[in-house]
C-alpha cells in the first residue's frame, strides 16, 4: 500500500524517484554516448514526476528542461547549433529558477542544470562524464536536502559509477600509444 506522505520510502512520489534510479543507473553505465542520452531521457521522465510530487518545483523544471537538452543532444545535426542553444538553454534555466524559487536549494537544481548543458553540447566521452560528475554533485547535494530518496540514492549511484567510467577512460588511455593524435582522448578533442 502507498503512503501518503511524500517523504515516506514507499510513497509514490518516492517509488517514481527509485524508476528514474534504475533508468539513470543502466544509463551511466553505458560507454556509448547515445545508449547514455536515451536512458536519462527515460529517467527524466519519471524525476520529473517525482519532483512536482514532493513539491520541489525549481528541480522539476530544471529535469523537466534538462529531458529535452538530453533528448536534443542525442543527434549529431543538432549538436552543430550548440552555440545557440547553449545560451538558449541556459537563458531558459535561470528564468525558470527564477520563477519558481523558494529557497537557496532551488539554485542547485539550475547550476546543475548548466554544467550539464555545456557537457552535452560541447563535450564527449571523458569530459562529458566530468563535467556531468560536477553537476550531479550538485543534484545529490539538493536531493539529499529536498529528502529526495530516490533521486539521492540514483545521483549517488550515478556518481560513483561515472567516476567508475571516468577511471576505465583514463586506465584505457594509459595502455595506448603516448603519441597524441593516437591517444584515446584525442578522439573526444
Amino acid at each position: 500500500m502507498l503512503a501518503l506522505d511524500v517523504t515516506h520510502p514507499l510513497s509514490l512520489p518516492q517509488i517514481l524517484g527509485y524508476i528514474a534510479t534504475i533508468f539513470g543507473i543502466i544509463g551511466f553505465q553505458q560507454k556509448d554516448d547515445t545508449k547514455l542520452r536515451i536512458f536519462v531521457c527515460c529517467m527524466s521522465v519519471f524525476i520529473v514526476s517525482h519532483f512536482i510530487l514532493i513539491g520541489s518545483y525549481a528541480a522539476a523544471f530544471s529535469a523537466g528542461l534538462a529531458a529535452t537538452r538530453w533528448g536534443l543532444s542525442i543527434f549529431a545535426a543538432v549538436r552543430r547549433y550548440a552555440h545557440f542553444l547553449v545560451p538558449l538553454y541556459v537563458i531558459l534555466f535561470i528564468g525558470g529558477g527564477y520563477l519558481t524559487y523558494e529557497r537557496w536549494l532551488d539554485v542547485l537544481p539550475v547550476i546543475a542544470s548548466i554544467s550539464g548543458t555545456c557537457a552535452l553540447f560541447y563535450c564527449s566521452g571523458l569530459r562529458l562524464r566530468v563535467l556531468l560528475l560536477i553537476g550531479g554533485t550538485l543534484w545529490i547535494a539538493h536531493n539529499l536536502l529536498a529528502l529526495s530518496y530516490g533521486p539521492f540514492f540514483m545521483e549517488s549511484f550515478i556518481f560513483f559509477s561515472n567516476a567508475i567510467m571516468i577511471y576505465r577512460f583514463v586506465l584505457e588511455n594509459k595502455k595506448l600509444p603516448r603519441d597524441p593524435k593516437d591517444s584515446f582522448l584525442s578522439r573526444f578533442g
